[in-house]
């Protein structure tokens, strides 16, 4: 199983609530084609993270690096909710961090205009395109970071 990265133009946002500092917005939007590559396109399927969502620890990265961890759902430092747009997410931001506070710095002036979001695909559909090409309909994958 091979992993896969997908990125999403999004309106994160960079928040304060009651002394806290948020960086949030939507992670995956659902049912919105993303072409992959030359006449690879993929979706995302609503029901593909329910699974994922109770049975991982999922971590919050920036830029996929493993050294600049945000925060995880297992310690409740993100959270994460599949709405009907897509996969909402909230994580709090460690002020005791420089590199997630850059994060947030980054956010709040508009540097960063979306997010991608690393996962398996576990089951997925593939659609041959009448045009030619393959859109590949993720219908359960495991999500990772």
């Amino acid at each position: 199983m091979e992993k896969r990265t997908s990125f999403l133009t999004s309106q994160f946002r960079a928040v304060e609530v009651e002394g806290k500092l948020f960086i949030e917005g939507y992670f995956i939007k659902y049912g919105v084609e993303t072409n992959l590559f030359d006449d690879v396109y993929e979706e995302i399927d609503a029901r593909s993270v329910e699974k994922s969502l109770k049975e991982n620890d999922i971590r919050a990265l920036f830029n996929h690096d493993t050294n600049l961890l945000l925060g995880r759902t297992g310690n409740q430092t993100v959270a994460l909710e599949s709405r009907t747009v897509g996969l909402w997410g909230s994580i709090e931001v460690n002020k005791e961090d420089p590199d997630a506070m850059g994060a947030h710095a980054r956010v709040k002036r508009g540097d960063v205009p979306g997010c991608s979001f690393g996962f398996y695909p576990l089951k997925q559909e593939a659609v041959k395109r009448e045009g030619g090409g393959t859109k590949f309909i993720v219908r359960e994958m495991e999500l990772r970071s």
